[in-house]
């Protein structure tokens, strides 16, 4: 059993966020960070600390502070089957259908329309409750039309992204200038968003997975209105009828369809259906309890190695890299992995044209896993 205080628990988490957000660093496999916000939970259910999502701060301290109309909860995290089924034990939820829907992993934004016009922009913020109102960056971005073609008065909520393809453009523009390449898609989209009035918007994508001032009867039918009549790309989403099919359909995102996606993911959505009898479950640690983020494992692939070449870093500390044939990942095209040191190297054995297992720890950090 843990004996860390509130304040160490905090700080770690504080730690982590910040590396994993704004330094493109790993610092813990997520089950290992689910399980210390779990812990903080046991000790101070309503600490401010487990409301926080996302870059710890925008980069830019030109952007104004702003109020979101309503507040922009998070989602209560599991890990496994026996999480999804005991999450709907305890929640007595008997519903037959489930909305699901990608967890695309970019940067969430709020976006405002009045009978159609887009007016405003803002960043969910370290509580939800207060963001940047990034306006004049976001109107920039693909999807995100000045006039939709219905008089819409609402909030949109989505997450602005970044494609493999546009990833690669915008990387090829910044070599050019001798500016410094994005390293993976979430450092490439948080890096063009905060910049005030930066470069590359163009380049960044907003999909939508919420609306707000709609009488629909089901989170599936609002996708499609989303989708259909305002005319907007969402993130991916289907209807399952049953818990074993939404069982089923992870399944499926771990096996393949995750990786052919031209976006970041880091696991998929589950909300009961009804919109009513969602929110009818009322709320949990302040996050909608009629919905949870059923989180992925390390993103896997196989290809070949070339070589291995060794890289001296800042510290003088020699890291055995491995040179691949190129594998797409989860939207990013992997060439070069880390073997983390050397008694690792050592484990693996690692030999050329060898075939071996590339995973992206956290979805960030290329690494082999094991040489077959």
């Amino acid at each position: 059993m843990s004996t860390k205080t509130i304040g160490q628990l905090v700080e770690i988490l504080k730690r982590a966020d910040n590396a994993y957000y704004n330094q493109d660093e790993s610092q813990m496999p997520d089950h290992e960070y689910d399980a210390l916000k779990d812990e903080l939970t046991s000790l101070d259910p309503t600490h401010p600390q487990l409301s926080q999502t996302g870059p710890v701060e925008l980069s830019d301290s030109k952007w104004k502070k702003a109020k979101h109309k309503i507040a922009m909860t998070s989602l209560n995290k599991m890990n496994t089957v026996e999480d999804f089924d005991g999450w709907r034990r305890k929640r007595k939820i008997s519903t037959s259908e489930y909305a699901v829907s990608d967890k695309a992993d970019g940067i969430s934004i709020s976006i405002d329309w009045v009978n159609g016009k887009y007016t405003r922009a803002v960043t969910r913020g370290k509580d939800g409750v207060i963001g940047e109102d990034i306006t004049i960056n976001v109107v920039r971005m693909q999807n995100v039309p000045a006039q939709l073609p219905v008089p819409y008065t609402g909030t949109l909520r989505g997450e602005i992204v970044l494609t493999e393809k546009d990833f690669e453009a915008v990387n090829e523009i910044r070599q050019a200038k001798g500016e410094k390449l994005f390293e993976n898609l979430r450092n490439g989209v948080s890096g063009l968003a905060r910049k005030y009035k930066g470069p590359y918007c163009e380049y960044a994508k907003v999909i939508y997975y919420n609306a707000t001032n709609l009488d629909i009867a089901t989170k599936y039918s609002l996708f499609l209105h989303i989708s259909v009549d305002l005319g907007l790309e969402t993130v991916g989403f289907c209807l399952c009828h049953s818990y074993e099919e939404v069982e089923d359909l992870y399944e499926e995102y771990e096996d393949h369809r995750r990786a052919e996606l031209d976006y970041d993911i880091d696991g998929m959505v589950v909300e009961i259906n009804d919109i009513e009898k969602c929110e009818a479950q009322g709320m949990l640690h302040d996050n909608p309890a009629g919905a949870i983020a059923w989180k992925f494992g390390s993103l896997k692939g196989k290809t070949i190695l070339k070589d291995v070449v060794w890289q001296l870093g800042k510290t003088g500390k020699n890291t055995p890299v491995a040179i691949l044939e190129p594998l797409k990942l989860g939207g990013v095209t992997i060439r070069r992995a880390s073997l983390h040191n050397y008694k690792n190297f050592i484990k693996l054995k690692p030999y050329k044209n060898a075939v071996c297992v590339i995973s992206r720890r956290n979805d960030v950090i290329p690494f082999v896993e094991e040489i077959l």
